[in-house]
């Protein structure tokens, strides 16, 4: 679960499931390329060469690549690589805001310190954290280390519902003074990354303070907790079950900082989206391809035997590209490759950004209408604090 997000997505995710989903045909012609196996898969039953625009052929592109003395095992390389750029072009055309939402630390500290030390229980110790259902990613940059002793242990994160670890890393102290240690550890609330992913689920991050041996965390005194979005973090202590486990059912909040502070960024992360809804791309992949095929064909440098029928072809290529196939006259009107990508960026971004559903409260509602509940209550005629803490004990 290495963290590989580029503006709101996870290609090392992506790639193996849109790669095979369109592909190319074996050329027929005398002296063409034997296309690999991956570039001939096209397991949606569309084709790269085939209904998107007639100049996109294995030939013209193999034609006007940079490399005359190209090998097969070379140009299929190229194909993957192109259809690799096509995917991230398109994917990030649509997801084309800012995708960055926070960047903090759990807790800001006062100016001065205090050297209080933390016992040794034989717990396990950390920070208990929620992560936002939806689609976010929270990465754990890094996490600044305050012993009072040298000592080298394990950090680990652990989800609640996945048994071993999901993360861990060995780390050193230094005596009283802080080490920043980069994790680049990354929470989803629904992560599939990995076969045993979770769904939802409490994170823990943290370590055993049976590894100190003979050294202890510094609890350093807070100015505040951060204020966060997308997740919410409070430390948390419990018994050690075996070697390798903590006791997940009865665990006990406090406001102790155990030793360190985390450093964390959350994201947009339309990954888990994407992946499910592959076949919206299908249509704009073919068309973003057709147009990078198209522009290689307008501006390869590359001269051989048919230069004189490919300038030919050249020459008609940008009608197809910015305004329409054929004349503006022509019934029923083609719109270019340019603005048929247009429409499809439109649609898929439609799935990504819906418009706000707009919602309203009924003002003639009667006393002990469901509009008026929340958490059991009448907001109109909410109980004493004493009941209501009451109710929640």
């Amino acid at each position: 679960m290495a963290a590989t997000i580029s503006n709101g997505f996870d290609l090392a995710r992506i790639f193996p499931v849109f790669q095979g989903r369109l592909g190319w045909h074996q050329p027929t012609i005398t002296g063409m390329p034997v296309l690999s196996a991956a570039n001939l898969s096209a397991t949606c039953g569309r084709y790269y060469d085939r209904g998107f625009h007639k100049a996109v052929t294995v030939q013209n592109y193999y034609e006007t690549q940079e490399n005359p003395e190209i090998t097969d095992n070379q140009f299929n390389q190229l194909l993957q690589d192109e259809d690799q750029a096509v995917i991230t072009r398109l994917i990030n055309a649509v997801l084309n805001k800012p995708q960055l939402i926070e960047h903090k630390t759990c807790y800001t500290r006062l100016a001065y310190r205090q050297s209080i030390i933390i016992p040794n229980d034989n717990l396990a110790v950390g920070y208990r954290i929620n992560i936002a259902p939806g689609d976010f990613a929270v990465n754990i940059d890094s996490i600044g280390l305050l012993f009072d002793g040298a000592v080298t242990f394990n950090m680990y994160l652990f989800n609640d519902l996945i048994l071993a670890p999901v993360q861990s890393k060995s780390v050193t102290t230094v005596a009283n003074t802080q080490v920043r240690v980069s994790l680049d550890w990354v929470m989803n609330y629904i992560n599939s990354a990995t076969a045993d992913g979770n769904i939802g689920g409490i994170w823990y991050l943290m370590y055993f303070q049976s590894d100190l041996g003979s050294v202890h965390a510094i609890d350093e005194q807070l100015n505040m907790w951060s204020n966060t979005d997308m997740l919410g973090a409070i430390p948390f202590q419990s018994a050690k079950v075996g070697s390798l486990d903590f006791n997940r059912t009865n665990v006990s909040a406090n406001f102790r900082t155990y030793g360190f502070n985390f450093e964390v960024s959350t994201y947009r992360d339309y990954t888990q989206t994407i992946i499910q809804n592959a076949s919206l791309f299908d249509e704009a992949r073919g068309l973003t391809m057709a147009i990078n095929v198209l522009e290689q064909i307008l501006f390869t440098s590359r001269a051989n035997g048919n230069q004189r029928v490919m300038q030919d072809i050249a020459n008609r290529l940008s009608p197809s590209l910015d305004m329409q196939s054929g004349e503006f006259n022509s019934n029923p009107y083609i719109s270019g490759l340019k603005q048929q990508l247009a429409r499809e960026l439109k649609r898929i971004n439609a799935v990504f950004s819906p418009k706000p559903v707009p919602m309203s409260v009924p003002v003639g509602a009667s006393r002990g209408d469901i509009n008026w509940q929340y958490e059991g209550f009448d907001i109109r005629d909410m109980p004493s604090r004493q009941e209501a803490y009451g109710r929640y004990p």
